[in-house]
């Protein structure tokens, strides 16, 4: 399902890379924050909203490690974010998308408002097409 995923995402301009800890796929990120110049200035924020890669991690100190790195998602911050990341919830082999709850506010406008949007995905929540995701949903529901 992973390379399928992968595959249908970069036909579209998404960029996928897969890591075997979360260490390292934290190190990438900071990575990426560090070189798209991240800084604490509206248009050069990173935004971060709440998800499960980050039990356990000292925010505090991630943020005072990356200037300009938050995590506390307010539309106002949102709207003069550069990059924000989100862990979404599923994602849809044969199209290359991804889905995610989006009940808490936080989630939308850090998906939707920034320039670059980082999407973490656990790809044991890839599933094959949309009917398949029905399904899964459906079981996790219970």
């Amino acid at each position: 399902m992973y390379e399928m995923f992968k595959a249908k995402a970069e036909v579209v301009g998404g960029e996928v890379f897969r890591f075997g800890t979360k260490a390292e796929a934290l190190d990438f990120i900071g990575g990426v924050l560090k070189k798209e110049n991240i800084k604490d200035a509206p248009g050069s924020y990173a935004l971060w909203a709440d998800s499960r890669i980050l039990k356990g991690v000292d925010t505090k100190a991630l943020a005072k490690k990356i200037p300009g790195l938050k995590f506390e998602v307010t539309r106002q911050l949102a709207k003069e974010a550069k990059i924000c990341i989100t862990q979404v919830d599923w994602g849809i082999a044969n199209t290359g998308t991804v889905a995610q709850d989006s009940t808490a506010v936080e989630q939308r406008l850090a998906a939707a408002l920034p320039w670059i949007h980082i999407a973490l995905l656990s790809t044991d929540t890839i599933v094959a097409d949309l009917p398949a995701l029905h399904v899964a949903d459906a079981s996790e529901q219970k």
